[in-house]
């Protein structure tokens, strides 16, 4: 019974940072955010693996970056919209050892 338990308390517990990005979309006073044409900034830090959810966020005036935390890794990089084949090409600024890449963060606040 623990086990079904824990599977059941799995789906609500961790779906939080989900419910932010669908909430993005239906909340009336994001919307007026969305289609006002400022430009808007969402930072990851120590959640930093949940950068892959960006893809959720719901407008093109809505940007993705970094802020410093205790990871020392390497940070995904943004595609560049520009290029052709830009999934494809290795961006500026990569390394193969996982080493902290410093012109991934952006200062803050800003």
């Amino acid at each position: 019974m623990s086990i079904n338990y824990f599977i059941i308390s799995t789906l609500p517990g961790y779906r939080a940072p989900f419910d932010l990005y669908f909430q993005l979309h239906r909340d009336p006073a994001v919307q007026d955010i969305i289609n006002s044409g400022k430009s808007y900034t969402m930072c990851y830090g120590k959640e930093w693996h949940r950068f892959p959810t960006s893809f959720f966020v719901p407008s093109s005036n809505w940007n993705v970056r970094f802020i410093r935390s205790d990871f020392k890794g390497q940070l995904p990089n943004l595609y560049s919209p520009m290029a052709v084949n830009g999934t494809k090409i290795i961006p500026e600024n990569m390394n193969d050892d996982n080493l902290e890449e410093p012109t991934r963060y952006v200062s803050f606040p800003m």
